[in-house]
């Protein structure tokens, strides 16, 4: 299994890294994510049948579904410490 799982960027250059997830009968997704130079902000999760369509400053855009075909987008809002 990769190591990496999915990656995205945020507006303001940070590095967001799905590292868990793609395995069969896990729940949630782990998220970490990095500021430019490479120091850890922080971790979040998503539901397992989540994906991560768009992230902002202070939000998620994240279409979720599972074995239905019925699909919702919800936004997240980010709370940085």
């Amino acid at each position: 299994l990769p190591a990496v799982a999915g990656l995205a960027i945020t507006p303001a250059g940070e590095l967001v890294v799905q590292r868990e997830g793609a395995m069969i009968g896990q729940r949630e997704s782990s998220w970490d994510v990095f500021d430019p130079e490479g120091h850890w902000l922080g971790s979040f999760r998503l539901p397992i049948h989540s994906r991560l369509l768009s992230i902002g400053t202070d939000h998620l855009v994240v279409r979720r579904g599972g074995e239905s075909d019925d699909r919702l987008i919800e936004v997240y809002r980010i709370r940085r410490l």
